[in-house]
């Protein structure tokens, strides 16, 4: 069957009706228009009210509201970390890690990482995409996505975590030559890629 024939009104007397095979009249751009409209607004209504939640005893929220601003939450049970450790980084190279007492996070993913295994107060600067609230006051240490190695010396850190689309590579090559441990991760493509990253 056709795929117009699978959309044709028929009559309300069946076939054999007055309208018995007659084309329907094709929609035009103003009806097209409407259709999409309406399509995009009942996909928001669905998209806003999965969020719900909200009981009758809900007030409204304004937009831009503190309840609109993402939060990340830690784990209940932070892990603690066993230093010294050694890892390979994705770039090839081998990284020992001494201290978590000052992170730097090159990406929002890795930030939204590091404040959920309970390590936020320890994170002392932030990417530009990690716009989370309780990263939001931390200072910005790259411009547009190019990170500013100066701006990471300056807060002194004592990990820097970064993944392989972080750039440009002089910069890289400025922290770890200031003896600086960075270590470099994968960038998540799937699921299963997550727990690597953790």
């Amino acid at each position: 069957m056709h795929i117009s024939q699978a959309f044709a009104t028929r009559s309300p007397q069946g076939s054999d009706g007055p309208d018995a095979g007659r084309t329907p009249p094709r929609r035009t751009a103003r009806g097209r228009a409407t259709a999409a409209l309406t399509a995009a607004v009942a996909l928001a209504l669905v998209l806003t009210g999965c969020g719900g939640g909200g009981g009758s005893d809900s007030a409204p929220k304004s937009a831009g509201s503190k309840a609109d601003v993402d939060r990340v939450e830690p784990l209940a049970a932070a892990p603690a970390p066993k230093l010294p450790v050694t890892v390979g980084s994705a770039d090839g190279t081998e990284v020992t890690i001494d201290s978590t007492d000052r992170i730097v996070p090159l990406t929002g993913s890795l930030s939204e990482i590091v404040f959920t295994l309970g390590f936020g107060k320890q994170v002392v600067a932030r990417d530009i995409t990690a716009t989370f609230e309780q990263a939001e006051k931390l200072p910005v240490v790259t411009r547009a996505h190019d990170v500013s190695a100066e701006s990471v010396l300056s807060l002194k850190p004592t990990i820097v975590l970064a993944d392989t689309t972080t750039g440009p590579a002089e910069a890289i090559d400025q922290i770890r030559d200031a003896g600086i441990p960075l270590l470099v991760v994968e960038p998540a493509k799937e699921l299963a890629d997550v727990g690597r990253r953790i």
